[in-house]
């Protein structure tokens, strides 16, 4: 068995909430185990999957290439639409909201007119809620992020057009 095998039976045990699985073959046999932090989301005792299913799920070379190429040239087409934007970007790690509580209203829409100190948006790291200003003036041109999704250092928030 090689390394592609291995991280393929990974991505099968988080696909069907595994938390042990054993495959065995002529090349040998392999058992995984995870630390069971939860239920999984199917009883894999109840899971019934030849190793002809295994291998034959996994897929072939020439079917991954073709996938990324139309992703590559689609960015392309956008950064010419989106040079004159100026990014809004995520000043930590953590889960983005929206608005300032569950019953309010955003903070800001797409074509709303922001300024240096407009709070565009909430960040909720390690049970702290950081409230994100603007930092530039203009207007909301795209919302890059959805409310209550998690966000990564960096990560592009908002595109605004410059005034």
């Amino acid at each position: 068995m090689d390394i592609k095998e291995i991280k393929h039976f990974l991505k099968l045990m988080d696909a069907y909430g595994l938390c042990e699985f054993t495959f065995e073959n002529a090349d040998g046999k392999i058992s995984l185990k995870r630390p069971q932090g939860g239920a999984p989301s199917q009883d894999y005792a109840t899971l019934k999957v030849s190793p002809e299913e295994v291998l034959n799920s996994i897929p072939e070379p020439s079917v991954q290439k073709p996938a990324p190429e139309p992703k590559a040239a689609q960015p392309k087409a956008e950064a010419k639409t989106e040079s004159d934007l100026v990014p809004i970007n995520s000043p930590m790690v953590g889960t983005f909201y929206a608005a300032a509580s569950p019953d309010s209203p955003p903070l800001v829409t797409e074509g709303q007119a922001v300024s240096e100190e407009t709070t565009v948006a909430v960040i909720e790291s390690m049970k702290i809620m950081s409230e994100i200003k603007a930092e530039t003036r203009g207007v909301i041109a795209k919302i890059c992020v959805g409310n209550g999704q998690p966000v990564e250092f960096g990560q592009t928030l908002f595109l605004v057009r410059p005034e």
